[in-house]
């Protein structure tokens, strides 16, 4: 009689709900406008590649329902963390953008974000896209692909133990570097507005008849989209430091869950 192996099963169940969680909470990957189906075929085609290769070492397989269920948590958990770490980094450019865009006087100038499905400034939507561009440029997608293989080296199915307080600690300083970098990035910006605001008031002091609250909007306007345009440049290469440093951290991430 023709019988069905449940071991190999269960192994790649496991790794397709560790697969699967990456791949939703990836950036790009995980975003509303890539399509279900691409994400769901992209999952199933991953789990099947590493699933006969970790078939070959020996692992504790769950023998009851309600384990395999629990066994089945730490997986989307880990799947999940890694997703978060690249979402933070993004969540870090983009509050920079709504920053800039609150200081030039753009945060009333919304525009529909594909990959977020709401209205979002449009600077911050113009650093999103540039990051973007440096996340796949710079190669630094394959950082969570590494990351990913190396952690069914490290932790293979079933055999996750977390820390709390470790995670915790980690993802607390993650929290705290995200609001950090968003405030070095726009930190130029920040400046040279205030600067402009100094200048408006004593101007609006010297000469009561100018109307400085209402001129001070266009040159906002104005100073910040020039100075936009001067530090393009660094912006991009700040960029692309921020995002080099996601090996780093997911490697210090997969030490926590091992």
């Amino acid at each position: 009689m023709f019988q069905i192996p449940i071991e190999p099963l269960l192994v790649f169940v496991l790794v397709l709900v560790r697969v699967s969680l990456f791949f939703a909470f990836l950036p790009v990957f995980g975003d509303l406008f890539m399509p279900v189906r691409v994400r769901v075929i992209t999952g199933v085609a991953v789990a099947l590649v590493f699933t006969p290769l970790l078939y070959r070492t020996p692992l504790a397989f769950p023998q009851t329902l309600p384990q395999f269920v629990a066994a089945m948590a730490p997986e989307a958990l880990l799947g999940m963390a890694f997703g978060l770490v690249g979402r933070i980094a993004f969540g870090a450019i983009q509050h920079a953008g709504q920053i800039m865009g609150l200081e030039i006087g753009f945060d009333m100038a919304q525009q529909m974000d594909p990959t977020q499905t709401m209205q979002m400034p449009v600077v911050a939507q113009l650093l999103f896209i540039c990051s973007l561009l440096v996340f796949f440029l710079s190669n630094a997608h394959h950082f969570f692909f590494e990351a990913l293989a190396r952690s069914f080296d490290s932790v293979p199915p079933g055999s996750i133990r977390f820390s709390a307080n470790g995670m915790a600690a980690f993802f607390t300083g993650q929290g705290a570097r995200m609001f950090l970098i968003a405030v070095q990035l726009s930190l130029p910006i920040i400046a040279v507005i205030f600067v402009v605001n100094v200048a408006m008031g004593m101007l609006a002091k010297a000469v009561p008849q100018i109307q400085a609250f209402y001129e001070r909007f266009s040159v906002c306007v104005i100073v910040g989209l020039f100075m936009m345009s001067i530090l393009i440049g660094l912006l991009v290469r700040a960029m692309s430091g921020v995002l080099a440093h996601l090996e780093d951290d997911l490697r210090a991430l997969l030490g926590i869950l091992s």
